[in-house]
Parts: structure tokens; sequence; C-alpha cells
């Protein structure tokens, strides 16, 4: 849930503002190597390296959750590992339509 004050500061200033802001107040946290990941994503893909940032802000900003699912060994056809995270909406929340 987004406060009503925050929410109309997104709308004033544009979402790719606040999504950088974001990454700019989270960066001394953030571990080098998913900075280098986010990087190689882009790389790979031709996406746009701040738009990559982005994306993995939007989870931040809005103080999504998560669920995770992991499955590997007889769990598995192979038993190669799965790993599953799904970002869950508040369904109270801006997002719920």
């Amino acid at each position: 849930w987004i406060p009503k004050s925050a929410a109309d500061w997104v709308a004033r200033v544009g979402l790719d503002v606040a999504l950088d802001l974001t990454f700019d107040l989270m960066f001394p946290f953030i571990p080098k190597h998913f900075t280098d990941e986010m990087k190689g994503i882009a790389e790979a893909t031709g996406v746009d390296y701040k738009m990559i940032r982005r994306i993995h802000m939007i989870g931040e900003l809005t103080q999504g959750h998560c669920s995770m699912f992991g499955a590997w060994g007889n769990a598995t056809v192979g038993g190669h590992v799965l790993q599953l995270r799904a970002l869950d909406w508040d369904i109270t929340g801006p997002f719920q339509d």
C-alpha cells in the first residue's frame, strides 16, 4: 500500500523518476552481484539498463511481497532445480483494479 501523499507525488513527477529515486536510495544496500546481473540482463536482451533497474524497483517502491517456491531432486522430472518467485499484490492496495 502506498500512502496517498506518495501516490500523488509519483503521479506528479512520473513513475520513471520515482523508480530512479528508489534505486538511488537503495543503491548503497544493493550487492554488486545484483547490479552485475541487471547489467547482464540488459546486455543480453538489448533492453536499456535503466529500464531493467526500474522493473526491479517496482516491488520496493510499492512495498510488494513475494511468494517463493522451490523443488529439486525426486520432486522434479530429471532432478532439476525449479524455482519460482511471484510478486504478490495487496488486493486492498492501489493495484486491485
